[in-house]
């Protein structure tokens, strides 16, 4: 089953601080979205929105096609998984025991692991290439297994939607990119919707389907890489002059951008 997600007419406050007003957005089809702008544009609030962790002033977010404020946790927790930025777990958990922190929305107060959990634990251990890590405490893992971990956390939930704020945060380009091609083959195999949050443009544009630009709280632009990863788009919503060219490798094609000049010392 696809998840579908949507967003209707939102208002977004931080305590009296505006961030977006009248904001509209469709999430209907298994495709990796990446939300981009500058900072304090109010990405990762709309995230926070569209995941449950902040609640609009007004309008109302929709998870397949329910009022997700009037779900449970539990109960958005089993269609739809978040990974914050910040992540925290005590260092000697193990890689399994925090995959398996992934089914406790299936679990009552007194229940136990049963053969579909451990099925579901295996499969995102297996999925995420860290069976034989396992056993391993997370205080010995690299930056990029330590956020596979977490992954695989989250892939435990078996979710149909996938709601990532900057996963690439703090890793090298070898970890950023493995971890990209992770996501994508994730989508691919389980037709997951992934929603992300993305400062690196030219992952964005490589590892994605729909771009949609936030700029000062509102949508500046919506759609597919092709329509919104162009100069005129690019320059006005960071305020730098950029180059978009198209690179290739091994018969993939897909588009990059090097800014070279800010606005401001034109």
């Amino acid at each position: 089953m696809t998840g579908t997600l949507s967003i209707k007419e939102a208002s977004l406050y931080y305590g009296k601080h505006i961030v977006s007003e009248a904001l509209t957005l469709e999430f209907n089809k298994p495709e990796i979205v990446s939300i981009i702008g500058p900072n304090g544009s109010g990405k990762s609030t709309l995230l926070k929105a569209l995941g449950r962790l902040l609640k609009p002033a007004a309008g109302t977010v929709y998870l397949n096609g329910r009022d997700m404020q009037a779900m449970s946790s539990a109960e958005t927790a089993r269609q739809l998984s978040v990974l914050p930025q910040a992540t925290q777990a005590p260092g000697d958990m193990t890689v399994r025991d925090l995959a398996c922190c992934g089914r406790l929305p299936y679990q009552t107060m007194f229940s136990q692991l049963g053969e579909s959990d451990r099925q579901a634990i295996d499969m995102a251990l297996e999925s995420t290439g860290l069976v034989d890590m396992q056993k391993r405490s997370l205080s010995s893992l690299s930056g990029g297994e330590c956020q596979r971990a977490w992954l695989a956390m989250a892939l435990a939930q078996k979710p149909q939607i996938l709601l990532l704020d900057e996963p690439t945060t703090y890793l090298d380009i070898h970890y950023q990119l493995e971890l990209m091609e992770l996501v994508n083959r994730l989508h691919r195999r389980f037709a997951i919707t992934v929603i992300m949050v993305l400062h690196d443009l030219n992952h964005a544009a490589r590892f994605s389907h729909r771009l949609i630009a936030v700029k000062k709280g509102q949508i500046m632009a919506d759609g597919s890489v092709q329509q919104v990863f162009v100069k005129s788009t690019l320059e006005k919503l960071y305020d730098v002059k950029v180059t978009v060219m198209e690179m290739g490798s091994e018969g993939k094609h897909y588009l990059a951008c090097f800014p070279y000049c800010s606005m401001e010392t034109d």
